[in-house]
C-alpha cells in the first residue's frame, strides 16, 4: 500500500490540473489487488481493496516490483511502458494522459522541484551508478 499512495502522491504532483485527472484503476498483477485513484480536492484519494474497475476509469496494470524498481530509480517510466511492465488502458485520450503523466511525473530525467519534493525517493540513481 506504501508503494501506491507514493504512485498516487507522484501522480498527483503539484501544477497539474485537477479538472484533468482521470480516475485510475490500478491492478498489482503479484498480488491481484486492485486500488482506485479517484481525483480529489488535494489530488488523487486512494480507495485500495477496490472490486476493480468502474465504466471511464482507466487502468494501470503492473506489480509491486516494477513499482518498486521506478521508486529507487533503477526502471525508468519510459522503458516501463515500453517493456510492456507497466501497462495503461482505457479511452484513447485517458490512457495516452496517463502514459503522459507517468513518464512526466516519475521519470528520473524529469524529477525536479515538486514532483522530487513529494516523494524525494521517485528519480533517485542507486548508489554506486
Amino acid at each position: 500500500m506504501a508503494r501506491l499512495q507514493r504512485f498516487s502522491e507522484l501522480m498527483s504532483a503539484a501544477g497539474t490540473n485537477r479538472d484533468e485527472l482521470p480516475t485510475l484503476a490500478v491492478l498489482l498483477i503479484d498480488s491481484g489487488l486492485w486500488t482506485r485513484l479517484r481525483p480529489g480536492a488535494s489530488g488523487y484519494e486512494v480507495e485500495a481493496h477496490a472490486t476493480g474497475p468502474a465504466p471511464g476509469d482507466a487502468v494501470v496494470v503492473t506489480n509491486e516490483f516494477v513499482l518498486a524498481s521506478l521508486d529507487k530509480g533503477i526502471l525508468a517510466p519510459s522503458r516501463a511502458l515500453d517493456l510492456g511492465l507497466v501497462a495503461v488502458d482505457g479511452d484513447e485520450a485517458q490512457a495516452s494522459r496517463v502514459r503522459h503523466d507517468l513518464i512526466a511525473r516519475i521519470d528520473p530525467a524529469n524529477v525536479q522541484g515538486a514532483a522530487g519534493r513529494i516523494a524525494p525517493a521517485w528519480g533517485r540513481r542507486p548508489s554506486g551508478s
